[in-house]
């Protein structure tokens, strides 16, 4: 079994924000989270540069981590931890929606991926402090 804690983050994005969002600035950050919404992608007629650069600023790219315990199975919550880049131009993520995020490990041990998915918790899916954001994939 996982005797080791192991951190995992990813590059998310926080949707149907009430114009608090921002347009990500060029960064490392936004190329990975293109990239990841590229891959997630199922619908192809949206335009992922006109979605994250909207003058209604409903989208925020946020980074997302997580210290998965030992002994964690697949389906038992873990707490996550969503914060926003320091240039981050979004004022608040209140009332938004957590995109499926990827989360990896970043050592050379190989990659262990979780999904978070931002509809789980009592509040319908919006971001509310002490809701179950992650399960063990």
């Amino acid at each position: 079994g996982n005797t080791d804690s192991l951190t995992v983050s990813g590059v998310g994005l926080v949707f149907n924000l009430p114009g608090t969002g921002s347009s990500p600035a060029p960064s490392g950050w936004r190329t990975m989270l293109e990239n990841n919404l590229r891959k997630l992608k199922r619908d192809q007629t949206v335009n992922i540069k006109e979605y994250l650069d909207g003058p209604g600023r409903t989208t925020s790219l946020v980074i997302v981590s997580a210290v998965i315990p030992p002994g964690v199975r697949k389906g038992d919550p873990i707490d996550v931890q969503v914060t926003l880049p320091e240039d981050s131009k979004t004022t608040s993520l209140q009332g938004g929606e957590l995109f499926p995020t990827e989360l990896m490990t970043f050592d050379s041990t190989g990659n262990i991926a979780a999904q978070v998915r931002g509809a789980a918790g009592g509040s319908g899916g919006s971001l509310a402090l002490g809701d179950v954001w992650a399960k063990a994939e």
